[in-house]
């Protein structure tokens, strides 16, 4: 069934100094929510008129970047279900280099997939096995025949995927995308055993604190806020929703605290082992201690952004956050270096 999704903007000519009226609606089907603005900005919330633009690199400094998945260009000859792992599994070349291969589907409903992951692999090796001399035929043939001139040239190292990025150190996976009724976009720190999907991302160095902060009700605000769309579904972009979040810059104790709570998430996680993260993170049947991981990391995190302010609603919040990305972006203002007077001619 096709769902339609509507903005209803009202405009004016003239005096618009008076209060500003904004709606919104929790439940699509439901009545809307009325609130007063003094001035409605860009994203339809009562904020300064800021403009968040996408970024190449994290705006704040020391902050780790983001690394978007391979993506494999293979037409699934390299890739491995669950239904199809077996045939690889049973080659004895072949299952040496079989590596997980997660998407958001993957991370979220625990589902697995595998890629054949053979770079740096010598020539000999991979001539030995019948499966992969099967698989890497089949691409080459898929990507001569693309009318892509990228594809087709990738067809020159068929083995390869099209875009064979791979983390090198642990790291922490995002999914791209996250359901509009999560209070949380679940994420999960991983090793290098496993390969992510283009177009989730991964952040190579991710510590404790910067895995608190992107699970906190503060990140979420900034998510909902600038973050596209999917129909209603949240999209997690890098260079959108990352790059331009102005993480604190806490005090040592301030981080330490944001640790520990990010700890207690991850220890709320393991007490339910048959529980997938669709599960744990459906609001509907959110765990009790999971919750109470959550608000406890939520105030970590707004302390950690302002310890001096309170942070009663996702509007004040974001109301923060604008003004600490314009502080942060907006170019600092330099006293022009005076023009030397030449000496005079004696």
């Amino acid at each position: 069934m096709a769902h339609v999704h509507v903005v209803i903007i009202g405009m004016a000519i003239g005096d618009t100094t008076g209060t500003q009226r904004l709606w919104d609606y929790p439940d699509p089907k439901g009545p809307g929510i009325e609130s007063a603005a003094s001035c409605i900005g860009p994203y339809l919330t009562d904020s300064a008129p800021i403009v968040v633009h996408r970024a190449g690199a994290p705006i704040v400094a020391n902050v780790p970047k983001a690394t978007y998945g391979a993506t494999a260009g293979d037409k699934g000859h390299l890739l491995f279900t669950e239904d199809t792992v077996a045939d690889a599994l049973a080659d004895p070349i072949a299952k040496k280099y079989l590596r997980l291969y997660i998407g958001a589907d993957e991370l979220l409903n625990g589902q697995r997939r595998w890629v054949l992951w053979l770079d740096g692999v010598p020539a000999s090796e991979m001539r030995k096995s019948n499966l992969i001399s099967d698989r890497v035929a089949k691409v080459k043939k898929f990507r001569s025949d693309s009318n892509r001139a990228g594809t087709k040239a990738a067809a020159a190292t068929p083995w390869l995927l099209l875009e064979p990025r791979a983390p090198s150190s642990n790291y922490l996976f995002v999914p791209c995308v996250s359901s509009e009724r999560r209070d949380y976009v679940p994420m999960e720190l991983r090793g290098t055993d496993t390969i992510v999907r283009a177009s989730s991302w991964f952040i190579e160095g991710a510590d404790m604190f910067l895995f608190g902060m992107l699970h906190s009700a503060m990140f979420m605000a900034w998510v909902r806020m600038v973050g596209g769309r999917l129909e209603s579904r949240l999209q997690v972009s890098a260079e959108t929703v990352y790059n331009t979040f102005p993480f604190p810059d806490p005090t040592p104790a301030a981080r330490q605290k944001v640790e520990k709570a990010a700890a207690k998430v991850i220890a709320a996680r393991k007490k339910h082992p048959t529980s997938t993260l669709e599960d744990l993170y459906d609001p509907r049947f959110m765990p009790i201690d999971l919750r109470a991981a959550h608000n406890d990391l939520d105030k970590a995190a707004d302390a950690a952004m302002n310890p001096r302010r309170r942070f009663r609603s996702d509007a004040d919040r974001l109301a923060y956050l604008l003004d600490r990305y314009e502080a942060i972006t907006s170019p600092l203002v330099t006293t022009p270096t005076p023009k030397r007077r030449r000496a005079a001619k004696p």
